[in-house]
């Protein structure tokens, strides 16, 4: 292993290989078997059924040493499971069960079925896990099934009958619900609801069966799952998924274009000063913190090749996946709230990164309409506020919001107002302990725009 090589540290848990990183390029090392397997799958019939689905691979001499190693196209950014709206989960999980059942009818199989395996580019759901895919042995059940369901099927149920968030909930288990847990939360009369009995009730007492029958597992081994069983199986599972609307309870922040303070004229005033500051700008990433439904964020892309739409509201958030999917734009959807973002998970908080770590110096961040709520919905100085946006950008846009703004008069109504930096004279002085202050434009009810670059 050469110096320049380095592994990715949440690449550990299959022991089939790694994936690594070299001269800017991705690798991933895989052993015989699987190099095997996967080139007898590139060339059938199930692979180019799902092609489409697939991350750009192919098999390369191994950069540092003997043999071949798969080659992928570098993904630009990633989110995780627990960043997502419930559409985007739905859409992987759709996808998941796509790329099985065509491996199926193929002689193959997922071992893993789980949303890190998943990514989006340009709204679009792309697999990126292809060592995964291996023969399936006759007879035998798919062994990722009770995975799927807890890491898809679980959330999406809860959410749609519970209106829990795919992410509040699952943010301990990194996106898992598992079967105990999803058969503690459908009590009672639940089991009627569609999917209750079949994918969670029944389920979770064959499982405290076996835990409580040592011959349980034996005689499951033993039996044979026709392949028709489970193909019908998982196209009854894609039915029950396409089957769920995931609607929302309606929020103030998704009606907020109709329903914001600030004039059309401010609207057009902001898209043209973001225009003018920006010029000829050919950006690598942008970040649009408090995204709202997008429509900065769309613009954005225009002089960044990838944009990261940063939204605390799950229904906005789904809005921006929206667009982004029917107009194939650059724009990578989080939900999260900025004030408390994805913290490093897993195995010695490092296998999944956190959000700072993915996005910390990018190009330029738009900050429009949100200073107030972080400093006083949040009660985050603004100090560090301005602290924290100068480690994620280069240059930055930024709106103030007065103490005069209704929408400021509105967050004090029932507080008491102990925010004494929050003046412009407070916002300006800390601006400028980190930024390069270049361009100011004026906006009605005493709001600001600042055009700045990071000292």
């Amino acid at each position: 292993m050469s110096a320049a090589m380095k592994y990715d540290e949440g690449s550990f848990k299959d022991p089939s290989g790694r994936v690594f990183y070299l001269g800017g390029e991705v690798y991933r090392s895989a052993d015989k078997e699987t190099i095997s397997t996967l080139k007898e799958f590139f060339e059938s019939p199930s692979y180019e059924k799902i092609k489409s689905y697939l991350i750009e691979s192919k098999f390369v001499s191994n950069p540092e040493g003997e043999g071949e190693v798969l080659w992928h196209k570098k993904v630009p950014h990633f989110s995780y499971c627990y960043e997502w709206s419930p559409e985007q989960l739905k859409d992987a999980a759709l996808a998941t069960i796509d790329i099985q059942l065509a491996l199926l009818e193929g002689g193959y199989t997922l071992k893993d079925a789980t949303p890190f395996n998943i990514c989006f580019i340009n709204g679009q759901p792309r697999f990126i896990d292809l060592p995964s895919i291996c023969k399936m042995e006759e007879g035998s059940a798919w062994s990722a099934f009770t995975e799927y369901l807890e890491n898809f099927v679980y959330p999406l149920m809860a959410f749609e009958y519970l209106k829990i968030p795919v992410n509040k909930f699952t943010m301990s288990e990194m996106g898992k619900i598992n079967m105990e847990e999803a058969s503690a939360l459908f009590q009672k009369f639940s089991f009627l609801k569609p999917g209750v009995l079949k994918y969670i009730r029944i389920p979770n007492y064959f499982r405290n069966k076996a835990q409580k029958d040592e011959t349980v597992n034996t005689v499951d081994k033993q039996t044979k799952v026709p392949k028709s069983v489970i193909i019908n199986n998982c196209k009854s599972l894609k039915d029950f998924i396409q089957g769920l609307k995931l609607n929302f309870n309606s929020t103030h922040w998704v009606s907020y274009k109709e329903t914001r303070t600030y004039s059309s004229d401010d609207k057009n005033q902001k898209a043209e000063f973001i225009e003018g500051f920006l010029k000829e700008a050919n950006f690598n990433t942008g970040l649009d913190i408090g995204a709202n439904t997008g429509e900065y964020s769309k613009l954005l892309s225009k002089f960044c090749k990838n944009v990261i739409a940063v939204e605390y509201d799950q229904q906005c958030c789904d809005r921006i996946f929206q667009m982004t999917k029917e107009e194939s734009l650059p724009i990578l959807p989080i939900q999260m709230n900025f004030s408390s973002p994805t913290p490093a998970m897993g195995w010695a908080n490092v296998e999944r990164k956190s959000f700072m770590q993915r996005f910390e110096s990018s190009d330029i961040v738009l900050a429009l309409a949100v200073i107030h709520h972080l400093r006083i919905t949040n009660n985050v100085p603004l100090d560090l506020i301005i602290k924290s946006f100068s480690k994620l950008g280069k240059k930055m846009v930024i709106e103030w919001v007065p103490e005069t703004d209704v929408m400021v008069k509105k967050l004090l109504e029932r507080r008491e107002n102990t925010y004494t930096d929050y003046t412009e004279e407070g916002f300006t002085n800390a601006l400028e302990t980190y930024f390069k202050i270049e361009e100011v434009a004026e906006l009605s009810q005493g709001r600001k725009l600042f055009g700045c670059s990071v000292k």
